[in-house]
């Protein structure tokens, strides 16, 4: 990774890490549709970026979130942002995460 990196640069590395993994792949193709990101409209995204920091966080089940079992009856849509940096969460290398995915066999 190179100090500063356009979008479409950073997807690229990623789609290199996950080549080969069929599953991972897929997941990482299904995300970046679903974010808009589209592959041949990569020059559309000039801006370049520093990276700062970088973690991944174990989603267990002590990770505040919404799910049927835990919002009361009658409540059929809700949305909501998590902050990071006020939550805990168990913090775990990349490689673990994919592992635990099923996105890659390590």
């Amino acid at each position: 990774m190179s100090l500063t990196e356009t979008l479409s640069e950073i997807v690229a590395e990623v789609q290199c890490i996950v080549k080969g993994e069929a599953e991972a792949k897929r997941l990482l193709e299904e995300r970046l549709l679903a974010a808009g990101f589209i592959d041949k409209h990569g020059d559309r995204y000039p801006r370049r970026f520093i990276l700062a920091n970088m973690r991944f966080l174990e989603v267990d089940k002590d990770f505040p979130r919404l799910t049927l079992g835990n919002v009361p009856t009658g409540i059929t849509k809700a949305s909501y942002e998590i902050d990071l940096d006020k939550t805990i969460g168990t913090a775990i290398e990349i490689d673990e995460a994919l592992k635990k995915l099923g996105a890659m066999k390590l």
